[in-house]
C-alpha cells in the first residue's frame, strides 16, 4: 500500500493510493491482514484527505452486477460470480461509502478486462475505487490491452479520465481609490 497527497491549494488536496492484493490462490488470513491494514491506513487520514481519495491497483478481485452491493458496483462489472476478494473490496467500497468507478462505464468487453492468462482466461482483476461524494469526479475508465506486450506483464494498462471540481479563486484586481 503506497499513497502520494496533492496539494492543489493550500486548502485543497487529494490522495491517491496504490495496492496491490493477494492473489485468490493465498490463504484467507493473508487478504484480511491486507485489507485490515487498508482500512487501518484509509482510516488514519484526515477527514478532508479522506473525502478526496482515489484507491486504484490489482485488488485481485472479481464482482459480479448485485443488488446487495447498493450501487458500489456499477452496471458493466464482468464478473459472473463475486470472489472472496471482491466481497472484501465491495465491503471496503461499503464501509467508506466508495464505488468501483472501472465497473461503470460501457465498453467493449475487451477493454473491459484487465488481466489476460496464457490459457485465454481472462478477467477484470485491477480496480479504481473512489469516495462517491468526492469533487474529483471519473469521467471514463476502460483498459488498453496495447500496453501489455510492451510492459512485460499480463494486465492491462486501466486508466481512468478525472476531472476536479474544486472550486476556482480567481484574482479580483483592487480598485483604485480616489480621493
Amino acid at each position: 500500500i503506497a499513497y502520494a497527497e496533492f496539494r492543489v491549494e493550500p486548502n485543497l488536496q487529494f490522495v491517491v493510493m496504490q495496492v496491490y492484493a493477494p492473489h485468490s490462490n493465498r490463504p484467507d488470513e493473508e487478504s484480511d491482514d491486507f485489507y485490515a491494514r487498508l482500512t487501518a491506513v484509509i482510516g488514519g487520514l484526515q477527514d478532508s484527505l479522506r473525502q478526496n481519495l482515489m484507491v486504484l491497483g490489482d485488488f485481485n478481485a472479481q464482482v459480479c452486477v448485485d443488488q446487495r452491493w447498493g450501487g458500489c458496483v456499477g452496471p458493466f462489472a464482468l464478473g459472473r460470480e463475486t470472489t472472496a476478494n471482491g466481497e472484501r473490496m465491495v465491503h471496503l467500497c461499503q464501509q467508506w461509502d466508495m464505488s468501483v468507478k472501472s465497473t461503470f462505464y460501457r465498453h467493449k468487453r475487451n477493454d473491459l478486462y484487465t488481466w489476460y492468462s496464457n490459457a485465454n482466461t481472462r478477467s477484470q482483476l485491477d480496480h479504481i475505487l473512489m469516495v462517491r461524494a468526492s469533487p474529483i469526479k471519473v469521467m471514463d475508465c476502460r483498459a488498453y490491452r496495447s500496453s501489455m506486450g510492451h510492459l512485460g506483464t499480463d494486465h492491462c494498462l486501466l486508466v481512468c479520465d478525472v476531472r476536479t471540481c474544486f472550486p476556482v479563486r480567481r484574482y479580483v484586481a483592487p480598485r483604485p481609490r480616489y480621493n
